[in-house]
């Protein structure tokens, strides 16, 4: 499941936030699914562990899509099975 957490909520959140949290909900790939993402403001922290180098950079791919270049912080571990 997809987290989404937002710092300083009275802000409005970044409109990437909703359109990730749903690419990310609706990924055929489980360890997708398992991401956190955190808001801050003007950018996104993406937190998790997948198994393959392939898997997080298609994470970072949908965050990008959803927020822009330098808006991005990916926390991603890689944990091959």
């Amino acid at each position: 499941m997809v987290q989404v957490t937002e710092k300083n909520s009275h802000d409005s959140p970044p409109p990437g936030r909703a359109a990730l949290e749903q690419d990310l909900r609706s990924s055929p790939y489980w360890s997708l699914r398992q991401l956190v993402c955190q808001v801050d403001r003007d950018r996104v922290i993406v937190r998790g562990t997948v198994p393959s180098f392939y898997l997080k950079q298609v994470a970072q791919t949908l965050a990008l899509k959803s927020f822009g270049i330098g808006c991005v912080e990916s926390d991603i571990d890689v944990h091959e099975p």
